[in-house]
């Protein structure tokens, strides 16, 4: 990966984004058109040890937040993810722990933005409810096989 993949560490950070993020914030100023939207799809999530505020995509979002391209390609980020869970583990809360990169937005000073985020806490939700409806069919429906074999 070039950019960064949804994870919970820095394992998965790519090596554009372990560079000083000073020359990416020039280049982003610089090619202002395209470039923010393009690191705004490929930029960590989660930056172990730092605050959110610190983070490479607050600093997008104060400077570009009121461009919806922007933002929308940030949704695209937080919806590029993969799951390997057993059998018992549950993907709807994997897919709500996605909140917590996102709360945080609806602080942010930039009207945009928290509207931005308010819409991406409101879709996980729903995810988070058709995930649960779907687990509570196959443990219904594993539990009726199961007790029809005994």
């Amino acid at each position: 990966d070039f950019g960064s993949s949804f994870s919970f560490s820095d394992k998965k950070i790519g090596p554009l984004f372990k560079c000083d993020y000073k020359y990416l914030k020039e280049a982003c100023l610089k090619y202002s058109k395209t470039l923010p939207k393009r690191m705004a799809n490929i930029c960590p999530l989660i930056e172990s040890g730092k605050e959110v505020k610190d983070t490479f995509f607050w600093w997008l979002c104060d400077n570009f937040g009121d461009r919806k391209d922007v933002l929308n390609e940030f949704s695209a980020n937080i919806e590029s993810y993969s799951y390997v869970g057993g059998p018992s583990d549950s993907f709807a809360n994997y897919i709500e722990s996605r909140k917590n990169i996102i709360t945080p937005y609806l602080q942010h000073p930039n009207k945009t933005v928290q509207e931005w985020a308010q819409r991406q806490i409101e879709l996980i939700d729903k995810e988070v409810k058709i995930e649960r409806g779907q687990e509570e069919y196959k443990n219904h429906s594993i539990l009726k096989f199961y007790t029809f074999q005994k």
